[in-house]
């Protein structure tokens, strides 16, 4: 029969003597007869190196998601994207005032009347044509 495959290396074969009163190989005898008898494998094996980052990352995503849905502060952001899994990276804009202007609108935290009324510089807070709290969430209403 010829072998597909060449290992390139030289194995040796030893006559081991056993069950001739040498403690290491009745130890090992012993321990063999045991294993091939038992009905379960108490072996713990270590994950692998991806199966542990990805446990991380589990955890770590879990937790991140548990500490965003409770956090108070937010609350703007959090009605727009309420799973951090739809969260994107920054995105890029032309300049610094466009890019400023995209965050506060995503934060709530733009000069619309009720933030005004929040920092004390508008009576109310109340959008002049519908008298309800003008917010981000309030403003589509205006283009209809």
């Amino acid at each position: 029969m010829e072998c597909k495959h060449e290992l390139n290396c030289e194995v040796s074969l030893i006559w081991v003597p056993s069950h001739v009163g040498i403690r290491g190989n009745e130890i090992a005898d012993n321990l063999a007869y045991r294993a091939t008898h038992r009905l379960q494998i108490d072996i713990h094996l270590s994950r692998e190196i991806s199966e542990m980052y990805s446990t991380i990352e589990n955890y770590c995503r879990n937790r991140w998601q548990t500490e965003w849905s409770q956090q108070s502060v937010g609350e703007h952001y959090r009605g727009i994207v309420p799973n951090i899994m739809h969260i994107t990276p920054p995105m890029k804009f032309p300049n610094r005032r466009i890019q400023v202007t995209a965050n506060r609108l995503q934060l709530g935290k733009c000069r619309l009347i009720h933030y005004m009324h929040t920092m004390g510089k508008h009576d109310t807070g109340l959008c002049d044509i519908y008298d309800v709290q003008e917010t981000v969430e309030h403003l589509p209403h205006h283009s209809m």
